[in-house]
C-alpha cells in the first residue's frame, strides 16, 4: 500500500492529484492481491498493474454498468436477447449464472458494446459475491454450448475481446465455468479461445455432457436439486428460460429488463424497440471509431 501511494515522477498532475496512485482501497484489495498472486508475488509488477487498473477503472467506470440495461443501447439489447441470467448458488455459496448460447445475438451489437455488457455482468456477479461468499468474492458460469454454430466463429473476436478485459482487470475471480454439450464443430473455435486464456482459468473450465448429467448426477454434487433446470439433473422447471421476463439479480433492485425489450433473434422480425436500440447502438458505435 505505501509502494502504490508513491507517485512517479514522471507522473500526470491528474495521476498524482486523482485515484491513480494512492493506497489500496477496500473494493481493490481482492484484486489486488490475486494480480499479485497471478504475477507470482512480483510487487513491481503488481504495482504496474494497479495503476493500469485504476486508469481502467476510471475510464470505465465499470461499477456505473452496473445499471447499463437501463439506458446503454447496446447493452441493453444483449441482455434483452435472453442470453444471459442469474441462475443460483452452489452448495458453497457461491453465485452462478446460466448463458444459453442459441440466444447469443452478436450480429446486432458492436464488439465494444458486447464487452460492455459482460463488464455489466461481472459486476453484478461481483456485488452477488460480495453479498453471498463465504470467503473471497467470486462466481462461475453454467454455459450451454450445444448450439455453437459454423457463423459464431465469426465472432470469435468478440469473445477473444472479453477474455483480454476480463483476464486482465478481474484477475482469478472464477469459481468453475461449466460448458454443457459442445458439440464437435466447437473443437476449432476453442482451440482459438484456449491460447487466449491463462493457465489459472484453463485449469477452471470443465466440458460436461448430458451423459454425466442424466446418468452422472454430475450437478446434483454441486447444486440443490430445486435449484437445477431439469435439463440439468434438477426438478426447476425450464420454461423459465423462455419465460416473458427475465429475473433481475438476487437482492440487487433495478437489475430487471424491461419486457418489452425481451426478444429471440431467431424470430422476425424483431420487436420494433430492438430494432431501434440495435440501430442506435450500431450508429454511436461507429461514430466513437471514427473519433478515434
Amino acid at each position: 500500500a505505501a509502494a502504490a501511494a508513491t507517485a512517479p515522477e514522471d507522473a500526470a498532475p491528474e495521476d498524482a492529484a486523482g485515484s491513480i496512485y494512492g493506497p489500496v482501497q477496500p473494493i481493490e484489495e481482492y484484486d489486488t492481491l490475486r494480480a499479485l498472486k497471478a504475477r507470482r508475488l512480483n510487487l513491481p509488477r503488481t504495482l504496474e498493474w494497479l495503476h493500469s487498473h485504476r486508469r481502467w477503472w476510471r475510464e470505465n467506470q465499470p461499477r456505473e454498468k452496473r445499471f447499463c440495461m437501463q439506458g446503454d443501447p447496446g447493452v441493453q439489447v444483449c441482455f434483452g436477447s435472453g442470453m444471459a441470467r442469474w441462475f443460483a448458488l452452489n452448495k458453497q455459496g457461491i453465485p452462478y449464472f446460466y448463458t444459453d448460447l442459441q440466444c447469443w445475438a452478436p450480429h446486432l451489437v458492436s464488439c465494444a458494446d458486447h464487452t460492455n455488457f459482460a463488464i455489466s455482468g461481472l459486476e453484478l456477479m461481483r456485488e452477488a459475491g460480495r453479498q453471498f461468499c463465504p470467503g473471497a468474492p467470486e462466481h462461475g458460469a453454467l454455459i450451454d454450448i450445444r448450439h455453437w454454430a459454423m457463423w459464431h466463429a465469426n465472432y470469435i473476436f468478440y469473445i477473444l475481446d472479453f477474455f483480454l478485459m476480463f483476464l486482465e482487470h478481474y484477475p482469478q475471480c472464477v469459481h468453475r465455468i461449466y460448458l454443457l454439450n459442445a458439440p464437435p464443430v466447437f473443437a476449432y473455435a476453442w482451440k482459438v479461445i484456449r491460447r487466449g486464456l491463462d493457465e489459472w482459468t484453463r485449469e477452471r473450465i470443465d466440458f460436461v455432457t448430458d451423459d454425466e448429467i442424466f446418468n452422472g448426477g454430475y450437478f446434483l454434487e454441486h447444486f440443490d436439486a430445486a435449484d437445477l433446470f431439469t435439463t440439468l439433473g434438477g426438478t426447476r422447471d425450464p420454461a423459465e428460460l423462455q419465460s416473458t421476463t427475465v429475473p433481475g439479480f438476487w437482492q440487487q433492485p433495478g437489475t430487471e429488463v424491461d419486457p418489452a425489450l425481451l426478444f429471440d433473434w431467431r424470430k422476425t422480425p424483431l420487436p420494433p424497440a430492438v430494432q431501434a436500440l440495435s440501430k442506435l447502438a450500431l450508429e454511436q458505435a461507429k461514430r466513437k471509431k471514427a473519433r478515434r
